[in-house]
């Protein structure tokens, strides 16, 4: 028989027993958890501010000689200088070049793709001849081991061609 009561005297039910886990965490308040995520996040950015040096180069640039030689060595080094891989090379006067006219040569009984941008895998937006003249927007680019040239054809339509079949014209 159960030796609670209630008030009343009635027999009731046992209080009941304390978690054995100990502490809960489900019992938390809802302030005491964005309390804690605010903590958390304030730490990882101290964390990443006290990390971060403002001394590193940025990639690509080429890090400077020691400014003081040390004694019986030469002076410093020049530095070489970095050169982006799809630099553009100067192209003399009687190549392709932004401004110019070009004919298409070389495509024979096939016609040349042009494209919505440098590469093979843009859409292909129209087809030209052999003997056809263009204008040569911009370019050169480099896709798909090509080089690519902007166009520009005389109905208006602007796209991208490889530069093996075109060869500068006069007109």
């Amino acid at each position: 028989m159960s030796s609670y009561r209630d008030r009343r005297g009635t027999p009731a039910s046992p209080p009941p027993r304390p978690s054995r886990r100990g502490f809960d965490l489900n019992q938390l308040p809802v302030w005491s958890w964005v309390a804690i995520l605010l903590l958390v996040v304030a730490i990882g950015g101290a964390l990443w501010l006290l990390t971060r040096s403002e001394e590193q180069p940025a990639i690509g640039t080429p890090t400077p000689a020691a400014a003081t030689p040390r004694p019986g060595t030469p002076g410093p080094a020049t530095p070489t200088p970095v050169i982006a891989a799809n630099t553009p090379t100067p192209i003399p006067s009687t190549q392709i070049a932004p401004g110019i006219r070009a004919q298409v040569t070389g495509t024979e009984s096939d016609q040349l793709s042009v494209r919505g941008g440098p590469g093979a895998a843009n859409a292909r937006i129209a087809m030209i001849s052999d003997g056809v003249k263009v204008k040569v927007l911009e370019g050169p680019e480099t896709a798909d081991g090509k080089t690519w040239w902007r166009i520009q054809m005389d109905d208006g339509t602007i796209g991208w061609v490889v530069a093996d079949f075109l060869k500068p014209t006069s007109q």
